[in-house]
């Protein structure tokens, strides 16, 4: 709310400017759905600052389909062929024939994921036990276009005054990509919908485990 566009903002456009968001976990019936309400935020409440208005709607979902999947996944694909055919190299040769015949796949973080287990060695891999058996095996993890940030979550218990275990994390971010057949694309577009949706890894409920699959990608000239 105080970022340095906020505040360089005209009086007259800040009462014209208004954030939209996602509300997980409120109680049913504290707020009703299409009605304003004025709230106060932040510091110095009592002296008149942080004074907002916020109305809650419905939450409508776009829904996700298997045709949308699979087009992002060809559109990734054809933009990382054509940038391999571009730099014409021995290296980039070798390469070339490793993606002959498969599709790229990556899985963008839009949030943090929590793991269910306690340590990780290798990431990527060891991530895909989320993903299911068959999607599992037919994924090739692809480590030269992998960025992954691994975090510990350390948390507190106010209710029950004990430290709680820390947890390892996935940073929201991080891209895991991965090559499939391409005979095998079409199998597994049921369930990367599933995942797209639901998300991965524990406390979804809380807003962890977003995932985009293949998020649109601009090629700068």
């Amino acid at each position: 709310l105080f970022n340095t566009e906020y505040i360089d903002m005209k009086k007259d456009d800040r009462e014209k400017t208004s954030f939209k968001g996602v509300v997980q976990g409120l109680p049913k019936g504290l707020f009703e759905n299409d009605k304003e309400y004025e709230l106060k935020i932040g510091k110095f409440k009592s002296k008149g600052f942080g004074k907002v208005k916020i109305k809650f709607s419905e939450y409508k979902e776009k829904l996700v389909t298997k045709e949308e999947i699979k087009k992002r996944i060809n559109d990734l694909t054809n933009i990382m062929n054509k940038a391999n055919e571009e730099k014409n190299n021995e290296k980039m040769k070798k390469d070339n024939e490793k993606y002959k015949n498969k599709k790229i796949i990556t899985f963008d973080l839009l949030s943090d994921i929590i793991l269910p287990f306690n340590q990780v060695k290798n990431t990527g891999e060891e991530i895909k036990v989320l993903f299911g058996n068959e999607l599992r095996e037919k994924l090739e993890l692809s480590m030269k276009k992998t960025f992954v940030n691994v975090e510990k979550l350390e948390g507190y218990s106010i209710v029950n005054n004990f430290r709680k275990n820390d947890e390892i994390i996935i940073k929201s971010g991080s891209v895991l990509t991965y090559l499939i057949n391409e005979n095998d694309l079409e199998s597994i577009l049921e369930r990367l919908v599933e995942i797209e949706i639901k998300g991965l890894g524990l406390r979804k409920n809380e807003g962890f485990g977003k995932v985009r699959i293949c998020s649109k990608r601009e090629r700068s000239s």
